[in-house]
């Protein structure tokens, strides 16, 4: 079971990574569009954007515990599950789909949100 644990743990260091360096290009090219058109990012957008750099840092974190088989672990598993979960409530009603990208994109997250509830499983059966 030792290998399994370190090898999710690896799996979330890595989309952790790389989840913030996205987040990180997109920070740049909404600066970049104000910058040129003049207009501001509205409220919404700026808050799905702290929360889901909160969520990749937790995501980086959680997985950098348990691929050192760390105690704090399931602790940054569950604050994680806690912060994506509420994320997926709020945007459901704040951040309809407006296509079927939209949507797909929506239902990607969701099915990473529910593998992420199997990994904070996993570990707390683990720990």
């Amino acid at each position: 079971m030792t290998f399994v644990a370190v090898a999710i743990g690896a799996f979330y260091v890595f989309a952790g990574i790389v989840a913030l360096r996205v987040i990180t290009l997109g920070n740049l090219m909404d600066g970049l569009l104000e910058a040129l058109d003049g207009t501001t990012v509205d409220a919404k957008e700026r808050l799905k954007t702290r929360l889901l750099t909160v969520g990749s840092y937790l995501t980086t974190a959680s997985g950098a515990a348990l691929l050192t088989l760390s105690s704090t672990a399931l602790w940054f598993f569950v604050a994680n599950s806690i912060v994506q979960g509420g994320y997926l409530a709020w945007a459901s009603k704040a951040l309809v789909p407006e296509d079927d990208a939209d949507r797909r994109g929506r239902q990607q997250t969701i099915n990473a949100f529910v593998l992420y509830l199997a990994a904070t499983a996993f570990v707390a059966w683990l720990l």
